[in-house]
């Protein structure tokens, strides 16, 4: 049975990167929060793609996401690969403007409606959240760096220090998840250019280690949207 997503996993995934200047102190802390909160500005108006992958401590791979965007243009097209009971799923998503597409496919067979059709379209007006991988935030893409702490220079281009996905993301109030490690990188024109989040091991979850890229700027970004005979609306949202 299909089964219908407001956009899927992908953009579930990109909302993880809402960067704000947080709340460290003292000299050295504050200037690195103020270039991390600018080399995510830099992304701004920019094409580029997006790699992202999320494994276990084991390295079992639970998640993957391959996406280019065109954020002035508002264009994009995302693939994500990750499993669910066992059964390996993929998910396309084609953005255009405020229009989502997306397509599954289970075991390598595209799923079909009931309609015979199999692609999703949804109005991202109408659904509820933040889709903003076209918009000025990312949505989910930064969200955990709105609370950043003890944020510090690693070398010239890194820096480090802590999260609280408690206070961002749907998520248990427990200790280990109000101080959580990252590391991100920028480049010689200031942009962001990837960031690692090590989410540790809590009330029998096991720790996950996600990895953003972001590589590739200024390459052409081209997306078409699905033949008409083959939408059918998100029932969830409608058109």
């Amino acid at each position: 049975m299909w089964r219908f997503r407001i956009v899927g996993v992908g953009l579930g995934l990109l909302a993880l990167f809402g960067i704000g200047a947080g709340d460290s102190t003292g000299g050295g802390r504050e200037a690195a929060s103020e270039t991390l909160a600018r080399a995510y500005e830099q992304l701004g108006g920019q094409r580029f793609r997006i790699l992202a992958r999320t494994t276990s401590t084991d390295g079992r791979r639970l998640f993957q996401l391959d996406a280019v965007v065109d954020r002035s243009r508002r264009l994009g097209d995302l693939t994500t690969e990750a499993t669910e009971a066992g059964v390996p799923v993929a998910e396309r998503t084609l953005l255009i403007g405020d229009g989502a597409y997306t397509q599954l496919t289970r075991e390598g067979e595209i799923v079909v409606g009931a309609t015979g059709r199999s692609w999703v379209y949804t109005n991202l007006t109408r659904a509820p959240g933040d889709h903003g991988l076209l918009g000025p935030t990312f949505g989910v893409l930064l969200e955990p760096f709105r609370q950043v702490s003890h944020l510090e220079w690693v070398g010239r281009t890194g820096l480090r220090g802590t999260v609280d996905l408690v206070r961002e993301q749907n998520v248990p109030d427990v200790p280990e998840l109000r101080t959580v490690p990252f590391e991100a990188t920028i480049d010689d024109r200031g942009r962001l250019t990837g960031y690692t989040l090590v989410r540790p091991e809590y009330g029998g979850s096991p720790a996950v280690r996600s990895e953003v890229l972001f590589r590739d700027f200024g390459l052409p970004v081209e997306v078409t949207a699905p033949p008409a005979a083959d939408l059918m609306e998100n029932p969830l949202i409608g058109g």
